[in-house]
């Protein structure tokens, strides 16, 4: 079977090489071709072999192939094959193809740019790890972003690959400050956010300008950080408070519009008012032709003013005065224009010197005087003055007559009282010569006077004839007349006071005769006038009866307000209720009426003198409060001079009120004081005003300075700190610091300033510390290094290791340098100082090592027993115990880890 074996193996088995070379070619399966090359002697049938495979597979098998020929071959195709043609490895877009080519190719340069293609960190941090090139693990490390892998590196290369380490740990703390940073940058943002949204829920105020500008500044800042949903918000809060801003100046300039159309209005008001005041003053200025036109031009400009703004209603009020009594005098005017040849012509008419025509002429003046009633005192036309003159004159002139015939009547009332007297006593010739001098001076009188002196005098005259005649006649059928008339009267349906004075009449017809009639005509004619006078007596009784009625009613009214005036509290008066009390009292004295006319005068004096004693404590309370507002008014107008016009507004403020709280006075006084009082406030006020805007604009300005003086500081500071010339930012800082500390701003722009200086202040201190930090970790690494040169005596290492920390004398390590080659190993110490460093860093220890930790643990509490010893002094005795001896790689990591854990 053996020897037929022989004739049945496949070509490419065959011992010719010639023959295995031609069925060589006819080979396609895998399986043939890697039995091909396995057995094949000849390295040229090889790797034509090996040229004809085609599974990636089968060549990646190969790559571990006995034959170094095999191996080279399987590694260029499969290079080949994943390499693109033009060799840019951007192409690749496959993180396992870029691992093959880093592992498969001999130049280092593709090597590399292969790794560095390579996006999946967790390949890198495969490659990083176990990869034996140096160069390529620190390739593959630098894409490694994710912290968690680079811890994870890290631990690897501890004591193992000292540039990997310390690019893992640079890594690491670029990442930690970088989040630190974005952190940062997250809480300043959603700060920034806040203060923005609160400013634009708050809403405009003096202070929204200022603090958006310096929101806005912050903004431009770190705009270029934030992510597109942060700008997209950031820019919609912005835009929010740009609107707010709009809206206010719109707001404002509707303000600053209506206030200056409040001015145009005031102005045109007073300069109408101040119209109205000028020609009141001087009516010969207004009388003319267009007086009527420039009168309804001033009315049409005070309704133009009032469109724009409502006058007060005291200006309003002056002018409907001004205006109706302008309008007044031009009605006047129009009259006497119309009357003027008439008035004229009684101008020219000089006072008669007999009562009727004067009283005629005064009553043309008086028609004058009404029709043209002027409607003011203080200023009249020449015209109306003559008019009044000239009445003046008619009614002193008619008072001189009427005193001059007074007088006569005066004579003739004597007269004809000696004329009665005569009569009544029967003497016939002095009453002759009364009659002729009463005769006499009734010719001196008027007719209009002597028609009612005249009846009187005829009976008199009548009396005398009749006296005549009883001499020579009988008065008996007189006296029977006069019984027989006044009879008649008996019983009459006529008024009271008629009949009495009918009686009367009678009466004095009867004295009149002179003759002493007989005893039964007398009581005839008396019990008849007893009876006519029955029903008057009556009458007169209950008349007097009223009137004393009312005079008890007055004299009440008297005690009552005599009570009042002596009980009243004067000094705590209710001035008001008097006021009106008093009014009442004279209202309901006057209803009190008819009275006679003693009792009338009587109780009118008594009336009016307590009616003045209470007026009399008016008139003082109305003194005191005068006098108090001109006190006022004084002290208002002093603070005019005040240079604290802000205490001076809030004194007047005080005073207003004060103001309000002064009792009554007189209204026309206390409208002249009001408005003396009012201009010294308004004056005041108006100073004030001027003041705060003033300080407005200078509050602004120094906001400008300070924004510009801001925005240099941040590029001084931020320059300094990134050229890590902090001491220089401090002065930049303080010297800032000072600058502002003499600008006056806002309390709320001050607040945000004092912010960004303490937030640079502690951008400063952290760059402070980071430095510190960073000096310090470049100490630690020196004396990391150091120890790690020592325990893999590292001369390269050991000469470029930094500075030792703070207290460590490099004169202990570079003894123990020297001396490296003589240190005996002493496991036992080098265990023993793990076992104390890990408890110093409180990390656990080997299983085996417990019991020793325990003794040790025991001993250093015993020797800490009133001597406390810090971790750094303990840290300090054990690295110098430990470059004492040599310890073997295991216990000298142990001891490395513990160490850096205490740090």
């Amino acid at each position: 079977m053996a020897l037929l074996a022989r004739f049945f193996k496949p070509k490419w088995q065959h011992e010719n090489p010639d023959i295995r070379r031609q069925a060589l070619s006819g080979l396609t399966h895998t399986e043939q071709l890697l039995s091909f090359i396995d057995r094949e002697m000849l390295t040229e049938l090889r790797q034509q072999a090996v040229q004809q495979l085609q599974a990636a597979d089968a060549l990646e098998t190969l790559l571990q192939h006995s034959h170094q020929d095999v191996r080279e071959q399987a590694r260029r195709i499969l290079l080949q094959r994943l390499l693109p043609n033009d060799g840019n490895l951007q192409q690749i877009n496959n993180d396992q193809h870029l691992v093959q080519i880093a592992v498969l190719t001999d130049d280092h340069a593709t090597r590399l740019a292969a790794i560095g293609e390579i996006r999946n960190e967790q390949t890198r941090l495969d490659i990083a790890m176990n990869n034996p090139v140096a160069k390529v693990r620190l390739a593959a490390a630098e894409g490694i972003q994710a912290s968690e892998l680079l811890q994870q590196l890290l631990q690897h290369a501890q004591s193992k690959d000292k540039a990997l380490y310390r690019l893992c740990k640079t890594r690491l703390s670029e990442l930690k400050e970088a989040q630190a940073a974005l952190t940062e940058q997250q809480q300043r943002f959603e700060q920034f956010l806040t203060q923005l949204n609160y400013l634009n829920k708050v809403g405009y105020n003096p202070e929204f300008y200022g603090r958006l500008q310096l929101l806005q500044q912050d903004w431009h800042s770190f705009e270029p950080l934030a992510t597109t949903s942060q700008r997209a918000e950031i820019e919609q809060q912005l835009a929010a408070a740009q609107a707010i801003l709009a809206e206010h100046a719109a707001i404002e300039r509707a303000r600053e519009e209506q206030q200056q159309r409040e001015v145009t209005a005031l102005t045109q008001q007073q300069q109408c008012l101040a119209q109205l005041h000028a020609w009141l003053s001087e009516p010969e200025s207004f009388i003319d032709a267009n007086a009527a036109d420039a009168l309804q031009s001033v009315r049409d400009a005070w309704q133009q003013a009032n469109d724009l703004h409502p006058a007060t209603r005291r200006d309003a009020q002056l002018f409907e005065q001004g205006h109706q009594t302008l309008q007044r005098m031009l009605t006047v005017i129009a009259l006497y224009q119309q009357q003027q040849h008439e008035i004229n012509t009684w101008l020219q008419t000089e006072p008669a010197n007999d009562v009727e025509p004067l009283r005629q002429q005064q009553a043309a003046a008086q028609q004058w005087l009404s029709l043209l009633a002027w409607p003011t005192t203080d200023a009249q036309p020449t015209w109306l003055r003559d008019i009044q003159r000239h009445a003046d004159r008619v009614f002193t002139q008619r008072q001189q007559l009427a005193n001059e015939q007074q007088q006569h009547i005066q004579q003739l009332e004597q007269c004809l009282r000696e004329l009665e007297r005569a009569l009544d006593q029967g003497q016939i010739k002095l009453a002759e010569k009364h009659h002729q001098q009463a005769t006499q001076a009734l010719q001196a009188l008027p007719t209009s006077l002597a028609s009612t002196i005249t009846a009187r005098v005829k009976l008199l005259s009548a009396r005398l004839y009749e006296l005549r005649d009883w001499q020579g006649f009988v008065t008996s059928p007189k006296q029977e007349a006069l019984c027989e008339a006044m009879e008649a009267l008996v019983g009459a349906d006529l008024d009271p006071e008629l009949i009495a004075a009918k009686v009367q009449a009678l009466q004095e017809e009867w004295k009149q005769l002179g003759a002493k009639a007989d005893q039964a005509t007398w009581q005839r004619f008396k019990q008849a006038a007893d009876a006519a006078f029955e029903p008057c007596r009556t009458f007169f009784a209950e008349r007097n009866s009223l009137r004393q009625q009312w005079v008890a009613a007055r004299q009440a009214l008297t005690a009552q307000l005599n009570e009042y005036e002596q009980q009243l509290d004067w000094s705590k008066a209710d001035w008001g209720a008097v006021q009106k009390t008093l009014e009442a009292a004279r209202a309901t004295f006057r209803q009190y009426s008819p009275v006679d006319r003693q009792a009338h005068q009587t109780t009118q004096a008594e009336f009016n003198a307590v009616c003045d004693r209470i007026y009399a404590h008016i008139k003082e309370e109305y003194d005191r409060n005068v006098l108090t507002k001109q006190q006022l008014i004084e002290q208002v107008s002093a603070l005019l001079a005040q240079d604290d016009l802000a205490q001076a507004a809030n004194q007047v403020k005080s005073l207003q009120q004060a103001w309000k709280a002064v009792g009554p006075i007189p209204r026309h006084v206390d409208q002249k004081l009001w408005r003396q009082f009012r201009q010294a406030c308004d004056a005041i006020f108006a100073r004030l005003d001027a003041q705060r805007q003033a300080r407005k604009d200078d509050i602004e300005q120094d906001i400008e300075r300070v924004q510009t003086r801001l925005e240099a500081a941040q590029n001084e500071l931020q320059t300094a700190l990134e050229q890590g010339q902090i001491n220089i930012a401090e002065q930049h800082l303080q010297a800032l610091r000072n600058e502002l500390s003499s600008v006056r701003l806002p309390r709320a722009i001050q607040q945000q300033v004092q912010g960004y200086l303490d937030e640079w202040q502690r951008d400063i201190q952290q760059a402070h510390t980071a430095q510190q930090r960073e000096q310090a970790q470049r100490r630690w690494q020196g004396l990391f290094d150091r120890l790690q040169a020592l325990q893999h005596q590292d001369h390269a290492l050991w000469g470029a290791a930094t500075e030792l920390p703070s207290g460590y004398d490099v004169t202990a390590f570079e003894s123990a340098w020297q001396n490296r080659a003589a240190s005996d190993q002493n496991d036992d110490k080098a265990r023993a100082l793990c076992v104390q460093m890990e408890i110093l860093a409180n990390l656990d220890s080997p299983d085996e090592d417990m019991p020793l930790r325990m003794t040790l643990q025991v001993q250093r509490l015993a020797e800490q027993l009133g001597n406390q010893r810090t971790t750094d002094s303990e840290r300090y005795d054990l690295i110098l115990t430990w470059l004492t001896i040599a310890a073997s790689d295991q216990f000298y990591q142990r001891f490395m880890q513990a160490l850096q854990r205490t740090l």
